[in-house]
C-alpha cells in the first residue's frame, strides 16, 4: 500500500454492511428509504458532555463514495455477492440527506449528533465510517477541551500524533487488531492490502493441510527454540497465541517449529502485536 496514495474509503465498512445491501437488492429493497441517529448513551467519566467533531472528514467521505473497478473485481473474487449487486455498486454514490450539529457544539447523551436520512443500501454502507470519524474525533475534542478548562489560561501542548498508529491509524488498526476475528473483520483489509481473507474453525486442521502443501509451522510459545535462529524464512505460516493464553495444544502439535523471540533484561513478554511484527520483517528479511 502506498501510504502517500489518497484512500478510496468506500469499502472501509464491516463486511455484513455488503452482504446486507446484497440482500436488500434481492428482496427490492434498496430504495427504502431509512433513518439512522448517531449519538452515545452516556458519558463514562462523568464528564457531563462531549464535544462533537469530524464533519469535515464526513463530508469529504460523502461527496466521494464510489467503487472502482478493483473494488468490484476484489468483491466479485469473494463469491458471495450477485452480479446484479456488483452491477448497483458500480454506479453507486450517495443521494441521502445528513443533518448534524456543528463541528465543536457540545453535546450531551442521548441526543442525535448525526443523523441519516438515505436508502436502505446507503444509509448501511455508511455507518461504519461516520462512526469510526465522530466517536475517535469527539474522544479528542472532548479531551482537549477539558485539559484546556483545567489549564485556565496556561499553554497546552499537544504531542498525540507520536502516540497515534500511523498516518492512516483507522485503516491500519482495523487490520492488526485480529484479522479473522469475526468483530474486526473489515471489507477494506483485504481490498486496500490486497491479500486473501480467509476464515477457519479449525486453525488445527488448516495447519496440517498447510503442511502438506508445503509450508513450514511456525509456532510462537515461552520456553520455544531462538527464534532469530530457527525461523523458516520461506513457504512458512507463523501462529501467534493470545497474551493471555498462548496457543492451545493442538494448535501446538501441528506446528513444525517452535519458537520464541529472545529478550533482554526482565521483560517476560512482548505485545502479541509488536512480536507479530518484528517476526514477520525477521522471516521476510533477505539474509
Amino acid at each position: 500500500m502506498d501510504p502517500n496514495k489518497t484512500l478510496n474509503m468506500t469499502m472501509l465498512c464491516d463486511f455484513y454492511e455488503l452482504t446486507m445491501g446484497n440482500g436488500y437488492l434481492d428482496h427490492n429493497m434498496q430504495d427504502r428509504i431509512t433513518y439512522f441517529d448517531v449519538f452515545f448513551r452516556s458519558v463514562p467519566d462523568d464528564g457531563g458532555y462531549a464535544i462533537a467533531a469530524g464533519l469535515e472528514q464526513i463530508i469529504d467521505y460523502i461527496q466521494n463514495l464510489h467503487f472502482t473497478d478493483e473494488d468490484i473485481a476484489y468483491l466479485r473474487g469473494r463469491k458471495l455477492f450477485s452480479e446484479a449487486f456488483l452491477d448497483y455498486l458500480k454506479n453507486f454514490h450517495f443521494t441521502g440527506d445528513i443533518w448534524a450539529v456543528p463541528e465543536g457544539t457540545p453535546v450531551f447523551p442521548r441526543e442525535p449528533l448525526i443523523t441519516v436520512r438515505a436508502p436502505a443500501i446507503q444509509a448501511q454502507l455508511v455507518e461504519t465510517y461516520l462512526l469510526l470519524q465522530i466517536n475517535h474525533q469527539s474522544l479528542i475534542a472532548t479531551k482537549a477541551s477539558r485539559i484546556c478548562r483545567a489549564a485556565q489560561g496556561r499553554t497546552v501542548l499537544e504531542f498525540g500524533s507520536r502516540r497515534a498508529q500511523g498516518a492512516d491509524g483507522a485503516i491500519l488498526g482495523a487490520g492488526c487488531a485480529d484479522l479473522y476475528g469475526a468483530k474486526t473483520l473489515r471489507a477494506t483489509m483485504g481490498s486496500v492490502f490486497r491479500v486473501p481473507v480467509m476464515m477457519t474453525d479449525d486453525l488445527p486442521g488448516t495447519l496440517e493441510e498447510m503442511k502438506k502443501r508445503g509450508y513450514a509451522v511456525a509456532a510462537t510459545e515461552l520456553g520455544g527454540q531462538d527464534f532469530y535462529a530457527h525461523c523458516p524464512r520461506e513457504n512458512a505460516v507463523l501462529v501467534i497465541g493470545s497474551e493471555g493464553q498462548g496457543i492451545s495444544q493442538a494448535v501446538r502439535s501441528a506446528a513444525t517449529h517452535h519458537l520464541a523471540l529472545p529478550m533482554r533484561g526482565g521483560a517476560e513478554s512482548l505485545n502479541a502485536a509488536v512480536a507479530a511484527g518484528i517476526m514477520i520483517y525477521e522471516m521476510a528479511r533477505k539474509v
